[in-house]
């Protein structure tokens, strides 16, 4: 992590809504991202973004074990060079 970055607390409505996060995340360039994995299973799975690789250089995943499931979206959806970190 770098010294001043940017720290997005993202509202319900957006975190509820998978596109709206995606837009979100690509409008705001965001490259670090924070969350319990089922949360990203649930956004990658409903969010339908095939054509777009989400720009996380590192995700952090918490509070659940990793799915087969979230592995295959991470996969087809997150720029390959993306660190993924289990804290679980």
């Amino acid at each position: 992590f770098k010294v001043g970055a940017c720290v997005h607390l993202l509202p319900p409505e957006i975190m509820k809504v998978p596109k709206a996060f995606i837009e979100y995340v690509i409008v705001n360039q965001l490259n670090s991202l924070y969350m319990v994995s089922s949360a990203l299973e649930y956004i990658l799975k409903y969010a339908n973004i095939e054509s777009i690789k989400l720009p996380f250089k590192r995700i952090l995943l918490t509070g659940d074990p990793i799915s087969q499931t979230l592995i295959e979206l991470m996969k087809n959806n997150i720029y390959p060079a993306c660190r993924i970190l289990n804290l679980y």
